[in-house]
């Protein structure tokens, strides 16, 4: 009787002992299946950031090539500018040089109408 009882007891300890190693086995995949998942995150994390620098990056680049096309244009148009301040000045020259010679033609005029009204006066 006493070694059916111990029998008994020892296939009792086995059957524990494999419960035990079965959740061991058990917890030992789950831990390895959340180690395969962090690192999956890990790299799905990386991949992220690193097309968000990309995308930065290429913004930047945007930002600055119309920084340098918009800065461009108005050196372009301050040369127009000083292109048209020229054409501005000349004509204003032209027009005062204009004026004078028209000023000098009135007088002339004037002068030689006073003659006529003059010799008019001597005459009647």
């Amino acid at each position: 009787a006493e070694v059916d009882q111990a029998q008994q007891q020892l296939q009792e300890l086995q059957q524990q002992q494999e419960v035990q190693q079965k959740a061991r086995r058990d917890w030992v995949a789950e831990e390895e299946r959340w180690a395969a998942k962090r690192q999956q995150w890990t790299i799905e994390l990386q991949q992220q950031q690193q097309q968000r620098q990309e995308q930065q990056k290429q913004q930047e680049q945007q930002l600055l090539q119309q920084a340098e096309s918009r800065r461009r244009e108005c050196d372009a148009a301050a040369q127009d500018l000083l292109r048209v301040q020229d054409q501005i000045r000349a004509a204003n020259a032209e027009l005062a040089a204009v004026q004078g010679q028209q000023q000098a033609v009135n007088q002339q005029l004037d002068q030689q109408l006073q003659q006529q009204q003059q010799g008019q006066h001597l005459q009647g």
